[in-house]
């Protein structure tokens, strides 16, 4: 039986001859590697380096796309900065609304080649056998139509999957906060060395070939009464010298446990 989550993405479309090239000198993963049938996990940084949004980056009907998860506010910061980018490269963004994703988890041969049959992109995601169908509505539709047998899952068991695989997502409140190396990006290969300049590639490289990581992602468990929220700096030990920042969270209020995604000083266990 598959198991699919409709999934709250929201999709910015870039067309113009130089769209490919510009992206390449605004995002971290390397876009002349994305194809219709290979996706990049990427981040959009500023100058400082700091990330202001994770996404997909991928090809759907000769046209790039960003996927950016579950926050509305963080991909329409992103498309408002890489528009005013854009004007000087001929390059159109815009926000997709025809488009919508699905989550599914362990999608056979046959479910991947009814669904590009059809015409929907598949996403792979880092460290996982789960993907994402993306495609109009009607695209969708017609795909869960060809299946025998399905059942749809809630969205917080698609989270709790992106938490146990450390995929971190920005929201509004962490909006260029964090730097990538924290966020597990170079591990989820979203970080590209060798493509040349983009946006905060300075401070970026510096921290990989100069700088010793000295904190890390990690799976967190509290119980659900203690206030937690994205962008929350707790202390890390009883004396208060070292802190660990609150990432994501996801309340489990029938277990009585808030699951948080949050970085976490190496000497900490």
């Amino acid at each position: 039986m598959f198991i699919i989550t409709p999934l709250p993405f929201y999709f910015i479309s870039f067309q113009g001859d130089q769209a490919r090239a510009f992206l390449q000198g605004q995002v971290t993963c390397d876009v002349m590697d994305v194809t219709p049938t290979h996706n990049s996990l990427g981040c959009y940084a500023n100058p400082k380096g700091r990330v202001e949004a994770i996404f997909h980056l991928f090809e759907h009907a000769e046209i790039l796309y960003m996927a950016i998860p579950y926050n509305a506010c963080v991909a329409e910061q992103a498309q408002n900065s890489l528009k005013k980018v854009a004007a000087f490269s001929k390059v159109k963004v815009e926000t997709s609304g025809e488009l919508k994703a699905l989550g599914v988890d362990e999608l056979s041969p046959e479910g991947i080649k009814s669904a590009q049959h059809i015409g929907c992109t598949i996403l792979q995601l880092p460290d996982s056998d789960r993907k994402i169908l993306v495609g109009s509505e009607h695209m969708i539709a017609t795909w869960k139509n060809t299946l025998k047998e399905y059942k749809e899952d809630f969205i917080e068991q698609w989270i709790i999957a992106d938490f146990q695989t450390r995929l971190p997502h920005i929201t509004a409140e962490t909006i260029g906060v964090f730097l990538p190396h924290h966020l597990n990006l170079l591990s989820l290969g979203a970080l590209n060395f060798k493509k040349g300049c983009y946006r905060g590639q300075e401070i970026i490289a510096r921290m990989h070939y100069k700088s010793s990581i000295k904190k890390h992602l990690e799976l967190l468990s509290y119980p659900s009464s203690q206030t937690l929220y994205p962008g929350l700096s707790i202390p890390a030990d009883s004396i208060d010298t070292q802190h660990i920042e609150i990432v994501n969270i996801l309340k489990q209020n029938h277990l009585q446990t808030t699951l948080a995604l949050g970085i976490v000083p190496n000497n900490i266990s």
